[in-house]
């Protein structure tokens, strides 16, 4: 039986829907995650929460307990402006990837997901596939590189199975929001992603992000994940000044 263990599950929109799917979908969850405030509508008798910051003790504790066979690793520190701030949130990351590899090595964990980022390309006025080379530029995408290097080193090391996601940028459907980027990604598609990995995509990456009105100009490729995973994105909607908005 599947059961999930949901890092960072109550931190993001993306979280609350992957959960939302999850339950959708019968598999069991349990979440961890530094918010002492959770929303109300998933009740602990539903969906146990532990609010504390991953570490490998804790996380392997909680693992044995709820015997959660799959990890859906989405906690992260958002990476600033700032090189300081960046560089102590990329530190922050890779260690918290490395405490989940960790605990899940030694709980024999079937499997861990991972929220990763199409910023380990960098900049390409060309088509960008997964085999493509990792250039990035900013200290997201430096971050993201070395955590999926770790994991798989952890799965050269143990054979622990992964599935890497790098995600687009997310917006929601719901919001007036908008990005001066044409690449996105709908939560609910990301959350779709996410849960088309849980049997699929065996020790692959995929680029994850949302079909666009302007499909010409965007730079990643999304074959892989339609054709492995059967994910279909949704339609982003572009105006020309190339700034997304939601209806």
């Amino acid at each position: 039986m599947v059961k999930v263990l949901l890092t960072g599950g109550y931190s993001s929109s993306i979280g609350l829907e992957v959960i939302h799917q999850l339950l959708h979908n019968n598999i069991q969850v349990v979440v961890v995650d530094e918010l002492k405030e959770i929303d109300p509508i998933f009740p602990l008798s539903i969906v146990p929460y532990y609010q504390q910051k991953i570490d490998k003790s804790s996380l392997l504790k909680i693992l044995v307990k709820e015997q959660a066979t799959i990890i859906i690793h989405l906690k992260q520190e958002k990476i600033l402006d700032s090189i300081k701030d960046s560089f102590d949130a990329s530190e922050n990351n890779i260690a918290a990837t490395i405490d989940v590899l960790e605990a899940s090595a030694a709980a024999n964990v079937k499997k861990i997901i991972f929220f990763s980022s199409i910023s380990v390309y960098g900049e390409s006025e060309e088509l960008l596939t997964e085999n493509s080379p990792l250039q990035p530029l900013q200290f997201e995408g430096v971050s993201k590189k070395i955590e999926e290097q770790y994991i798989k080193n952890y799965h050269a090391l143990y054979g622990l199975t992964y599935t890497i996601l790098r995600f687009a940028a997310i917006h929601e459907p719901n919001k007036k929001d908008e990005l001066t980027e044409k690449e996105c990604v709908y939560i609910k598609d990301g959350a779709t992603a996410i849960i088309a990995s849980l049997h699929q995509g065996d020790n692959e990456f995929f680029n994850i992000l949302s079909t666009s009105a302007m499909a010409d100009k965007i730079r990643i490729s999304t074959e892989k994940a339609k054709k492995l995973l059967h994910w279909k994105p949704s339609a982003c909607s572009f105006l020309p000044d190339n700034k997304i908005y939601k209806d």
